[in-house]
């Protein structure tokens, strides 16, 4: 059995004198060890351990007689190893039968640990272990970088062991169009705000703050006169002669159907003024134009012939001399007020039209035509109907639609090479390459003053916005947009969209072949795909779109989503094919989103959560958008078109949801 070896150790901690006694195996120092920790106390300079004191005639002051200050505590020992504490900053000897320990150099032993010399305190920036001016307490830095805490403070620096800083972080980005403070927990925090700005852009403006970023709409270089052009460089709006023969209006009313020659509007034809009315007197009058003016007659009081009975169906006329009236049956258009007929001409004197058919095509409705409102339709119960699905059961008509059981009915999966859109980005410009032509005028482009080739892409002042939002979309999953070619694709044919969703969550859908199911959406009732352009495939380039063609699309802006149609969509792509097919695709897909349709999509997104208020947004839409597109027809740009940039790679198509 090994001996133990009681031992009675007096030292002074702090001024007080403490007894302990250590309690160890002859052959286990680890008791010294604890004694040691305990002298370096638990913050580097006092004992933990409560001194022992005793009371005295002299208002109790504590005995400290028979140990001196500042020692070491008194171990009896015959060798070295008797001494040794297991620290591996001390020295251990033993001296005239008593241990004594002493610092290393180069070391600080301070709250029971080990630091190397110019060790800094792990709590305070602004002490160090200074083993020459003593190695059992921090020493503090009288200079030196540290850190306050605090995030909006810099250029901290240790005064007499304390950091202090005194300058204010600089939260300045340089950005007008954010608020830009500071919070002491993560720093500087930038806001968006509201406010005018300059974008630097010398082709644009009047610009503003638009969720943090200053944009500006294309600068309306147009100075309205046919025979010049007018574009936008580093110095602003120019003007140059337009080509020559160009149908153009000078500046005389009375000379109309002028050319353009040299930059200016020449020739042309007097204009003709006649109004058709017999009770006027037709000129033009230099500088004014057509003039119209009541003829002293008869047969006219002012204007207006007197013999005219309104009625389109007769031709009248007026006897200058005896004022006496004529009328014979005439021929031609007219309308006899009936909604009931259509087609309405004169025969014989009366108006009339054939009976009007209302038939809109609805088995489960009546049809019928009532004077006064036209066609009405009412539902009808009960009738048979055929909803189009061979696969559905038990067509019936109710409350004017047809209705079927589609238990059974399952849209087949789509057959052909598929794709997925990989990559796509708003076009920042509007060139040859990078945007498309969508009205077939090779003398039109937009934005205007900042685009060329007769191409189209007034969204190129928003792709700054947009982009970083959408390639996060398309790389993450959250935008799944399904390209489809059929097996032939000899002569025309339907290039097929579709949205949909990855079959294996843990696939690469930006980069490997993954397996993807169609949305159901995707197609109408009748299984056919509801979004599909005509296409033609020559070579290695595809060409696909109409001014009927429509894909469905979505903008992410600064955590909003606006989800519109795309309309007029067009598709310049060359593929890239292998033994089994179509293995990806690089193109431009070009079209227009109408105003409406923007406008609606801001109206739906959730009130919660905005940057900006939804009239704001549509505000700065509003001045920032060229609507350059005439979607309806009817001559006016109604729709903003848009450039993008896609590329895409295989992909195959395992099921519909």
């Amino acid at each position: 059995m090994k001996s133990l070896k009681s031992q009675t150790i007096l030292l002074l901690s702090a001024g007080a004198l403490v007894t302990l006694t250590a309690c160890h195996e002859a052959d286990s120092n680890s008791a010294l060890a604890d004694v040691m920790s305990e002298v370096g106390g638990s913050d580097g300079t006092t004992s933990d351990v409560t001194p022992d004191t005793t009371g005295s005639d002299d208002g109790g002051a504590e005995d400290t007689t028979g140990v001196p200050p500042d020692v070491d505590p008194v171990v009896s020992c015959q060798a070295d190893v008797d001494c040794e504490d297991e620290i591996d900053c001390t020295i251990d000897r033993c001296d005239a039968g008593e241990c004594e320990w002493d610092v290393a150099p180069g070391q600080c032993f301070i709250g029971g640990q080990c630091y190397s010399d110019g060790l800094i305190n792990p709590q305070n920036d602004c002490q160090l272990c200074a083993a020459d001016a003593g190695s059992r307490a921090w020493a503090d830095r009288v200079s030196g970088l540290c850190d306050d805490g605090d995030a909006c403070t810099v250029g901290e620096s240790c005064k007499a062991g304390i950091c202090f800083g005194n300058t204010p972080m600089p939260c300045d980005d340089t950005n007008p169009c954010t608020a830009d403070v500071c919070d002491p927990e993560v720093g500087c925090i930038s806001a968006a705000i509201e406010a005018e700005c300059d974008d630097g852009a010398p082709c644009t403006g009047p610009d503003l703050c638009l969720l943090g970023e200053c944009v500006g709409p294309p600068l309306d270089c147009d100075d309205g006169d046919p025979c010049t052009v007018e574009g936008c460089v580093q110095d602003g709006c120019k003007t140059a002669p337009a080509s020559d023969g160009i149908l153009c209006e000078n500046d005389d009313p009375c000379i109309s159907g002028g050319t353009c020659l040299a930059g200016a509007c020449a020739g042309g034809a007097e204009t003709t003024c006649d109004d058709g009315n017999a009770c006027t007197i037709d000129a033009c009058v230099a500088g004014v134009g057509c003039a119209n003016l009541p003829t002293e007659s008869p047969c006219c009081l002012g204007e207006t012939n007197v013999c005219d009975d309104g009625d389109p169906c007769t031709a009248d006329s007026c006897d200058p001399v005896t004022t006496d009236c004529s009328y014979v049956n005439a021929a031609g258009p007219c309308d006899d007020g009936n909604l009931c007929t259509g087609t309405d001409t004169c025969s014989d004197g009366t108006c009339a039209g054939a009976p009007v058919v209302c038939d809109d095509g609805n088995p489960c409705t009546k049809d019928s035509c009532v004077l006064g409102s036209g066609c009405v339709t009412s539902p009808v119960d009960g009738g048979p109907c055929d909803d189009g699905l061979a696969c559905s059961t038990g067509d019936v008509c109710v409350a004017g639609l047809c209705k079927a059981d589609t238990t059974d009915c399952n849209c087949p999966v789509p057959v052909g090479d598929a794709a997925k859109v990989a990559t796509i980005q708003i076009s920042t410009d509007a060139k040859l390459g990078t945007a498309l032509d969508l009205d077939s005028d090779p003398a039109t482009c937009s934005p205007s003053g900042s685009c060329s080739g007769g191409v189209h892409n007034s969204f190129s002042v928003l792709a700054g916005l947009a982009n970083s939002a959408l390639a996060d979309a398309v790389a993450g999953g959250s935008i799944i947009l399904l390209v489809n070619l059929p097996a032939d694709t000899t002569g025309a044919f339907d290039l097929t969209l579709y949205q949909g969703d990855a079959s294996d969550p843990g696939c690469d859908v930006s980069a490997a072949v993954c397996d993807y199911v169609v949305q159901s959406a995707s197609f109408d009732s009748t299984c056919h795909a509801r979004f599909s352009l005509p296409a033609t495939l020559s070579g290695a380039e595809l060409k696909a779109g109409s001014n009927a063609s429509q894909i469905p699309f979505s903008i992410p802006i600064q955590g909003v989503t606006l989800d519109v149609v795309v309309y007029a969509a067009r598709l310049d792509a060359t593929v890239t094919s292998g033994p089994n097919g179509v293995t990806g695709f690089t193109g431009v897909l070009g079209g227009a989103i109408t105003k409406e349709a923007l406008f609606v999509a801001i109206d739906n997104l959730p009130p919660d959560g905005l940057p900006v208020p939804k009239e704001l947004i549509k505000t700065i839409l509003e001045s920032t958008l060229e609507y350059d597109i005439d979607t309806s027809g009817d001559g006016v740009g109604d729709a903003a078109s848009i450039a993008l940039q896609i590329t895409g790679i295989d992909a195959n198509l395992v099921g519909v949801d």
